[in-house]
């Protein structure tokens, strides 16, 4: 390698182990990070190659272990449905075989949990309208977050059914 390559290598290393500092990336992420205009200073293709190889020996550079982080992160914030994790896996070009693998692994009970838990906390925002109205609403609210209304239907249901029954009840 020429004494500038060694540099702009040196340079790309520090930048890149910076950014994975921060939070893990896939391989698709850094080569745009590196060599777009609108994110700061372009590397030659050569000294990318480099560094994404080098932190591809090193397991610093994993699509998927990158895509089970991504998931996991979309159950505890930020919460997604399968359809838009799925779709941001695919922005990442992350491969087909790892995004179904990953997503397989994602059971119907947590789906249940994450939905449970986002009607816990938007369905009192509804409550002032009729139930065919509220359930609507949170079909809209949760195929926005990524759920399939087929799934979801049933849960809402039976979500405003508690609630209903809680309100008779006086609870």
């Amino acid at each position: 390698m020429n004494p500038s390559l060694d540099e702009e290598v040196a340079q790309l290393l520090r930048r890149a182990l910076h950014l994975l500092s921060l939070r893990p990336r896939s391989e698709y992420e850094l080569r745009q990070k590196f060599s777009h205009p609108a994110r700061g200073r372009i590397y030659s293709s050569e000294a990318v190659n480099l560094i994404i190889e080098r932190l591809k020996t090193m397991n610093l550079i994993d699509d998927r272990a990158f895509a089970e982080w991504l998931v996991e992160s979309r159950k505890k914030r930020h919460v997604r449905g399968k359809i838009l994790i799925e779709r941001e896996l695919e922005s990442h070009h992350i491969k087909r075989e790892i995004i179904e693998e990953i997503l397989a692994k994602c059971s119907p009970l947590e789906e249940r949990l994450l939905i449970l838990g986002i009607l816990d906390k938007k369905a009192k925002k509804y409550r002032h309208l009729a139930t065919k109205e509220q359930k609507m609403k949170l079909l809209y609210l949760l195929a926005r977050k990524g759920f399939s209304p087929s799934n979801t239907s049933k849960i809402i249901d039976d979500f405003l059914q508690v609630a209903y029954n809680d309100i008779i009840q006086g609870e």
